[in-house]
Order: structure tokens, then C-alpha cells, then sequence
């Protein structure tokens, strides 16, 4: 049988990877006022981190429709068996939602729907060993099985580089928002079970990027790691630097935070994830 992969634009994996593993990507929308953007294909995350210090009023995010899950589908159910659809955690974003409603629309075509529970290339990591399997001749069950895997055995933890975006987007009180930038926390947060969760406060830049490493540190067996950044690229190759060093059997996955994300998180925000 022949499976393809579908993902959406927050999976965080470079263009050429998703080129190589044929993989379809649905965009999710930013909106700058009155003006929408398709996450990756009208305004790249770079134009997004420019505009988002100036912004007013802040930017929003928006899941894709159903309709353009239906067409995605239609497109690809003509030359396949089956769909794969991985996809942004459903407590943090409908876009499951949309998915799941255009599967529901196409009862002809053969098509499941993944909550990857994660982020990022926490989801991105998880997409791309679906397609591996998926190119590999493998079956239904043996893709999904590799996505699966992924999602059950990752750890993924970030840090921002100020709690203002957050604010801004009325995700974080007023007040929690100011206390962090009087006293320079940097908040250090993991994902657990599809919702972001504090992890620690820190002081300083550098102690939250040790934090990360340390963290990932600790794990034993792992088999991939993937570092994601959102405005700086050489503090992500440092880490990742690191981190190859204590993990030179694991695949390393190294990507940018995308534009949905981005405008939540803010410039500066990076983040690991570790397969086991």
C-alpha cells in the first residue's frame, strides 16, 4: 500500500527534509489585523519576528479550515491508499479539529488523524519517521507505529527569552508578565501530555540554555534529538554542538520555530526535544 504524510506548518522541519520524504504541509494562517498570511507560503517566520516588537495590536493565529484539509486530502487520496495526518496538539491548537472534520467529509478515502501531543519538532521529529517507514514500503500500522513511537518516548522543553509575547497575546497575566521582566526570568517550560507546563525560572540567558542541555543530558538510549530556535541560529548550533557531543549515535534534527508559534513565544525563544 502506498501511505503518505501529512502534517501542518508548526512541524518545524526544514524545507529539504520535507522535500526528500514527500511530505504534505497545510499551513496554519497569521493575521496582522485585518491582513491573513498563510504560515510559510505569504510571510516567512523571519518577516514575522521583524514585524512582531512593533506590532499593534499584536498579531493572532488561526488553525487551517477543514476545507483546506479536504483539499490536501483529495489531492493525495488519488495517489495513495492511505493518509497519515500527524499533526500540532489538539490542547494547544484546533487544527486536530479541522482535520479530523475534513477526514469526516471524505468517508471514500482512507485517512488518520494523529495528535503528536507536541510541538515543533517534537511533531516534526515524529512526521519524519513516519515518512521514513512510509518510504520504506512500510504498512499502515508500521508507519503509524513509528509516529507513535516518537510521541510516547520524547522529552521537549524550551525557554523564552521574555514572558512579554505571551502577555501581549493574552495568553499570561498583566502582572506575571511584568514581575518576570523586572526581575529578567527566563521561564523554562516542558510539554507534558500536549500542554506547555513551568519547568523553572532562571536569571540568565546562558543558565536557561544550560538547563536545556541538562536536561536532555540526564536521558539515556536516545535516539534523536532535535534543536529549534526561533531568531538565534548560533546559540542553536552551540547547543546542538553540545549535545552531539553527549549523544553521538542519535540522529540530531535541528529546525526554526515557526511563525505560529513565534508569535506566542517571541525572538529568542529555543528549544530541545530527545527521543528515546
Amino acid at each position: 500500500m502506498t501511505v503518505r504524510i501529512v502534517t501542518d506548518s508548526t512541524a518545524g522541519l526544514p524545507d529539504d527534509v520535507i522535500a526528500a520524504l514527500g511530505i504534505t504541509v497545510v499551513p496554519l494562517y497569521v493575521l496582522f489585523g485585518q491582513q491573513s498570511f498563510r504560515d510559510g507560503i505569504d510571510i516567512t517566520p523571519d518577516e514575522v519576528y521583524a514585524r512582531l516588537p512593533d506590532a499593534k495590536p499584536h498579531p493572532t493565529t488561526s488553525q487551517p479550515s477543514a476545507g483546506d484539509f479536504e483539499a490536501a486530502y483529495r489531492a493525495l487520496a488519488a495517489e495513495s491508499d492511505m493518509i497519515v495526518s500527524i499533526h500540532l496538539s489538539g490542547k494547544l491548537s484546533g487544527t486536530v479539529g479541522s482535520a479530523l472534520a475534513a477526514k469526516a467529509a471524505m468517508p471514500e478515502a482512507h485517512i488518520e488523524v494523529i495528535d503528536s501531543r507536541s510541538v515543533c519538532l517534537g511533531l516534526g521529529i515524529a512526521v519524519a519517521r513516519a515518512a521514513e517507514a512510509a518510504q520504506a514500503g512500510g504498512t499502515p500500522d508500521a508507519v503509524m507505529a513509528a509516529a507513535r513511537h516518537v510521541i510516547e518516548h520524547q522529552r521537549i522543553t524550551l525557554t523564552l527569552d521574555t514572558l512579554e509575547y505571551l502577555r501581549r497575546g493574552g495568553r499570561l497575566g498583566r502582572g506575571a508578565a511584568f514581575l518576570g521582566s523586572l526581575l529578567s526570568i527566563k521561564p523554562v517550560l516542558e510539554i507534558s501530555d500536549g500542554e506547555l507546563h513551568p519547568y523553572q525560572r532562571v536569571r540568565t540567558r546562558p543558565r536557561a540554555l544550560d538547563l536545556l542541555y541538562q536536561r536532555m543530558a540526564e536521558l539515556e538510549n536516545v535516539t534523536d534529538i532535535g534543536v529549534m530556535h526561533a531568531t538565534t541560529p548560533d546559540d542553536a548550533e552551540s547547543l546542538a554542538q553540545r549535545l552531539r557531543a553527549r549523544f553521538p549515535d542519535a540522529q540530531m534534527w535541528t529546525g526554526q520555530i515557526g511563525s505560529v508559534l513565534g508569535v506566542h513565544a517571541g525572538p529568542g525563544t529555543i528549544g530541545v526535544v530527545a527521543v528515546q
